[in-house]
């Protein structure tokens, strides 16, 4: 008779940051098993493509997955194999579409934990089954989080990095830091009188040496959100944007006085547009180049605008349009020429 050719194999191996540290779930104990189950099955173990530190949610960010995915299309083997479902994903539509991706090419998932080969009717009914306790444990656990950030912020503690003026001790409570804190105060102070754009208390910022906690010049944007953050009035707010408000008093020393806070609060409200009557698009369809278009003079992205008294579409620099005119040389260009050179050039690159 003759011999049956060598199934190739693949493996593949993912931890997530918190996984990492979790017996059994570490990436030499992933590959140990991976080895020794092709080696019992009589299978060439080709190559085992490894993931560190990277979430099983999504496939956003998972370069070894992708090279597995680019190898099956070229057909470098016949199985994938890893030590648990959930480390090809948490997601069961992600399982699914993994999996009929790989099948097509001719590919079949092994899980050694679960006995699971896709290869028969058996095998895929149960990876299914499997795919949706991942993703049921996967919405748990996001679950639990959620609520316990809800419940530390009710307790008055300050949910991650904490405002520039503010330090965290290793004790873990919240002080001013003097120095930047004085900064905070001039800030709201400058702003509440009305006489200022975010521009120019950008500019301010500059010239005082105010910057942001990791020692970033700030810009009309940051300078907004910290004149936006309630936390400077020493209460703890939850998932304010979203609707949410303040869920504790006092939970740490204020910077700025809660009055003070209110009048900088109305003056961004008189100051922003009114959308009503000066109303502004939103997303990208009237000018298709934002973000896509470089500035040629300091490489950053441009971005559409109208001005004149005819509103015509002009794109600009984006770091001018934070910071001023005077911090980058590039001027306005009309959005119609530029998207007129792009389409040009396109069209010259169309086939029949």
């Amino acid at each position: 008779m003759p011999q049956r050719d060598v199934i190739r194999a693949a493996g593949y191996a993912r931890v997530s940051t918190e996984e990492q540290a979790r017996e059994g779930y570490g990436l030499d104990a992933q590959r140990t098993s991976i080895e020794a189950y092709c080696k019992a099955q009589g299978w060439s173990l080709v190559n085992v493509y490894i993931d560190a530190g990277v979430s099983g949610s999504s496939q956003r960010g998972r370069l070894a997955l992708a090279q597995l995915l680019a190898a099956a299309e070229s057909k470098s083997f016949e199985r994938v194999v890893f030590w648990k479902l959930d480390r090809l994903s948490r997601s069961l539509r992600d399982v699914l579409e993994l999996s009929d991706r790989l099948e097509k090419q001719g590919v079949q998932i092994v899980s050694i934990q679960e006995g699971i080969d896709a290869g028969t009717p058996t095998g895929r009914m149960y990876r299914n089954i499997i795919g949706t306790m991942a993703e049921f444990e996967r919405e748990t656990i996001t679950e639990r989080i959620e609520h316990g950030l809800a419940e530390k912020a009710r307790q008055g503690e300050l949910l991650g990095p904490v405002p520039v003026g503010y330090v965290r001790a290793e004790d873990g409570a919240i002080r001013v830091d003097a120095a930047n804190a004085e900064l905070v105060r001039q800030a709201f102070e400058r702003y509440a009188t009305g006489r200022y754009s975010l521009r120019d208390m950008a500019a301010w910022s500059r010239d005082v040496g105010f910057r942001s906690k990791n020692g970033r010049p700030l810009d009309r944007m940051a300078v907004g959100k910290i004149l936006r953050n309630v936390s400077y009035t020493g209460v703890v707010a939850h998932h304010r944007r979203r609707g949410g408000g303040v869920v504790a008093d006092a939970a740490h020393p204020a910077i700025v006085a809660a009055d003070l806070f209110e009048r900088v609060s109305q003056t961004l409200t008189a100051r922003s547009r009114d959308s009503s009557t000066n109303p502004r698009p939103f997303g990208r369809s009237p000018y298709p180049l934002s973000a896509t278009a470089i500035c040629g003079a300091c490489g950053a992205p441009l971005s559409g605008g109208t001005g004149g008294k005819h509103a015509t579409r002009y794109m600009r620099c984006s770091t001018a349009a934070r910071n001023g005119r005077r911090a980058c040389r590039q001027k306005m260009v009309p959005a119609g020429l530029l998207e007129a050179q792009i389409g040009a050039y396109v069209s010259g690159m169309l086939v029949d």
